[in-house]
């Protein structure tokens, strides 16, 4: 995963951690936050290239995520969607129910869907 500079074209750091393809990010301005094949999800600071945190839980690929001002929200092909929390970096929910993977998510206050 690289930060690169869109006025000059200069990659500005290359996040390494991740052993599988990294399938999803949120960027919030502030924190960079990926999901990956490897079942984890990283939380980056953008600006130094450090990763602050890595969330593990889900036993298989993360496919997408979420970022707000105080949460995670990850969802992967082991049927599950997670919250996490993004100051500590540990999980706060596992929401389980759904027969398959989920491959999208989107929340609005305190509904996810």
């Amino acid at each position: 995963l690289r930060v690169w500079s869109l006025t000059t074209g200069d990659c500005l750091h290359v996040l390494r951690g991740h052993t599988g393809d990294v399938y999803c990010l949120q960027f919030d301005g502030r924190r960079v936050v990926s999901g990956s094949r490897d079942g984890s999800l990283r939380v980056w600071d953008p600006f130094s290239g450090a990763c602050l945190h890595v969330l593990s839980g889900h036993t298989d690929y993360i496919l997408g995520v979420r970022l707000d001002n105080t949460r995670i929200l990850s969802c992967s092909s082991d049927n599950s969607l997670r919250v996490w929390s993004l100051d500590a970096g540990v999980c706060l929910q596992v929401l389980r129910g759904h027969t398959d993977s989920v491959w999208c998510l989107q929340a609005d206050g305190d509904t996810l869907v």
